[in-house]
């Protein structure tokens, strides 16, 4: 292994030809002139990656690519990006990425900067959609573990999010022990999750840095003909209300006095249990998911923020209740001029325009719309 270098981005990705082609043409704006590396880890069952790796290989040399085996899980793929020997240089910064996203300009610089300014961890954060209209509670910099894993846990689930330094927080890995600490049945879901906090809780005064997007400017974007693996299935509930808590409860006991704004946090997010968009899409009243839907309904206040009472009713299928739920709600806040709580009730309830009749009415349909927009134009989604 050759001397240090200063940045390894290392993209995980699987059977997405096209969606590399476009997006390592967007990293090659900025590999030459900031001079970090890229790696490839690809474990695809056929060639057409790897050629498309190797014809930008050609035109710049801090492109690598690495081929793992098709049948490797997920879990196990993905902590391979902090087993160092991995890499053809030894390097200060990791970044794991998803196959599919990708720095504007803007965050590219800034998170430049503050790596060159020193941290054990930067964390690219947003706005959690649970305070769209409540101001940024996330500081710049925190030297807590614990208090980093109660704030921002749900943002460390996104493994593009967070950018490690090899030299410290990974100094120590092995794969191993997050296998035979954290891993049910062979399965994880959250690998890197587990490893940050995991070797988080090892420093004795960790500097996590943050970072907070934009949505314009200073973002990280996403091609979008190529989505998560747990959306294309029905695994959505198990994995976000079963395995998310339970794995939690594995973590070092210096996060134990935050366990449950952590997990909440995470399980409160809008497109998961903290919507009824969100609890539609986890299909929480299919019987495949009753033993789950179930067990979240007995501690719900744990997890979400949608009323009890709308829960069951979608456990139960009864989307009369629900819609009937909706519409005395939007009455009543337009009734008390509570112009942003009517925006944040139709953000979270879009199925309203598609599978009932409320939107067939012209002012209906221009309220609802203006409200939704309203929301969306401040939301970090």
């Amino acid at each position: 292994m050759s001397q240090n270098r200063f940045l390894a981005v290392t993209v995980m990705t699987y059977r997405h030809p096209q969606v590399v082609d476009h997006v390592l043409s967007e990293w090659e704006k900025y590999i030459s002139d900031l001079g970090f590396d890229i790696y490839y880890f690809d474990s695809s069952p056929d060639n057409e990656t790897e050629q498309i790796v190797r014809t930008h290989q050609e035109k710049c040399s801090h492109i690598y690519y690495k081929r793992f085996p098709s049948e490797l899980s997920v879990e196990i793929k993905f902590l391979t990006a902090f087993d160092k020997s991995f890499y053809d240089h030894s390097y200060r910064y990791i970044w794991p990425i998803k196959d599919r996203a990708f720095p504007d300009a803007a965050l590219m610089l800034n998170i430049y900067q503050r790596l060159i300014e020193g941290c054990d961890v930067l964390e690219i954060t947003a706005k959690h959609t649970s305070d769209i209209f409540k101001p940024y509670r996330y500081t710049d910099t925190y030297t807590s573990a614990g208090e980093f894993y109660r704030d921002l846990a749900w943002c460390a689930t996104s493994i593009e999010n967070t950018i490690y330094n090899a030299d410290t927080i990974l100094h120590s890995f092995d794969k191993g022990t997050i296998v035979d600490r954290y891993f049910v049945n062979g399965r994880s879901y959250f690998p890197h999750t587990l490893a940050l906090f995991h070797y988080l809780s090892e420093l004795k005064r960790p500097v996590i840095s943050c970072l907070r997007r934009g949505k314009g400017s200073n973002a990280l974007h996403y091609d979008h003909n190529a989505s998560s693996g747990w959306t294309k299935t029905n695994v959505g509930l198990q994995v976000f209300g079963y395995y998310w808590p339970l794995i939690n409860r594995s973590l070092p006991e210096c996060y134990s006095e935050y366990r449950r704004d952590a997990v909440r946090s995470e399980t409160n997010f809008y497109p998961l249990l903290g919507s009824v968009d969100g609890l539609i899409n986890l299909n929480f009243n299919d019987p495949s998911n009753a033993e789950y839907a179930d067990r979240l309904l007995e501690h719900w206040s744990d997890y979400s923020d949608v009323p009890y009472e709308i829960a069951t009713a979608l456990r139960k299928g009864d989307f009369t209740t629900v819609y009937e739920r909706f519409r005395t709600g939007l009455q009543e806040l337009i009734s008390q001029n509570e112009i942003q709580e009517a925006s944040e009730l139709c953000f979270r309830n879009s199925w309203i325009r598609t599978y009932t009749d409320f939107c067939n009415n012209e002012d209906n349909a221009s309220l609802f719309s203006e409200l939704y927009g309203y929301c969306a134009s401040h939301a970090d989604v």
